[in-house]
This record gives structure tokens, C-alpha cells and sequence, in this order.
């Protein structure tokens, strides 16, 4: 979700768990895991374009082919 969500440009609202760091980089923003703290997130609201020109920035550093390689693994295992 994270990753989907900067390959668009676009922050990230995920839960707290294992993307502290991300979050730290103005990225995105974690919540707590509940079901009502994802739809609360009005942090992103506040702050959206200067979250969004911080994505932008940002990607421009991922190796893509890496993090879809990396993902193709996973599901691979998956399937398994």
C-alpha cells in the first residue's frame, strides 16, 4: 500500500505498524490499528500538497524495478 501509493505520487495512511520511519520522512502518515483511526486521518487533510511534494521528491530515488521485483517474490511465495 505504501509503495502503490508513492509510485502515484500520492502519501501514504497506514497503520503504525512496522512505518514509523516512513512516516518520520513526511511521507505519509501511520495510525493506530483500529477501525475507525484509518478513516479519522485527517492529518493528511491538513498538510496534503506539502505531504504530496515530499512524495514527489522522494520517488524520484526508489529503484521501481527493485521494489516491483522484490514484490513479485513475495506473491510468488504466496502462491505457493
Amino acid at each position: 500500500m505504501m509503495f502503490d501509493a508513492q509510485a502515484h505520487g500520492l502519501p501514504f495512511v497506514a497503520t503504525n505498524l512496522g512505518l514509523p520511519k516512513n512516516s518520520s520522512k513526511g511521507l505519509g502518515i501511520t495510525v493506530k490499528r483500529c477501525s475507525n483511526a484509518v478513516s479519522n486521518a485527517e492529518l493528511l487533510d491538513n498538510g496534503f500538497e506539502t505531504y504530496k511534494r515530499t512524495v514527489e521528491y522522494f520517488r524520484l530515488n526508489i529503484n521501481w524495478d527493485k521494489i516491483a521485483s522484490e514484490h513479485s517474490k513475495i506473491f510468488s511465495r504466496i502462491l505457493k
